[in-house]
């Protein structure tokens, strides 16, 4: 019983989304600030192949996303579930690239969204410049 109540949603005060929990407490911070707590419902359209990936979404609990490849005879084949272990969108393509398949909610539930730009300004703290004067090596 005491190992369930470690693993309940809301333990340490952050999303219940394992990437989201692996982050130290300074880089949490960072990004805190900025995300948008949400439900998604099944079969919600996240992105389709083209669009300009924007958003991060982490999968949170329950919910999971699902990507959606098209044959040539038009049938979609399900290639990736993603669920709270990680996230879909933005996090490689840092948002330059469109995305290359169709993504969509396959189980709803609860969901944790992050504008690429916040993520990507965090990832690379501006360093402030040298004091005037100061030598630089």
């Amino acid at each position: 019983m005491a190992a369930r109540r470690r693993n309940a949603p809301n333990d340490i005060g952050r999303p219940f989304n394992n990437l989201l929990r692996r982050l130290s407490a300074s880089d949490f911070a960072l990004i805190a600030p900025h995300l948008a707590h949400e439900e998604a419902n099944a079969n919600d359209l996240l992105y389709n192949p083209g669009d300009d990936v924007e958003i991060v979404h982490f999968p949170c609990g329950p919910s999971l996303v699902s990507y959606l490849v098209s044959n040539e005879d038009g049938r979609d084949v399900e290639t990736i579930l993603v669920g709270r272990e990680g996230a879909v969108g933005g996090i490689v393509s840092q948002g330059y690239l469109p995305a290359y398949t169709r993504i969509m909610v396959k189980f709803g539930g609860p969901f944790v969204r992050l504008h690429v730009g916040k993520l990507d300004v965090n990832k690379h703290p501006r360093v402030p410049p040298p004091p005037l004067g100061a030598s630089i090596a």
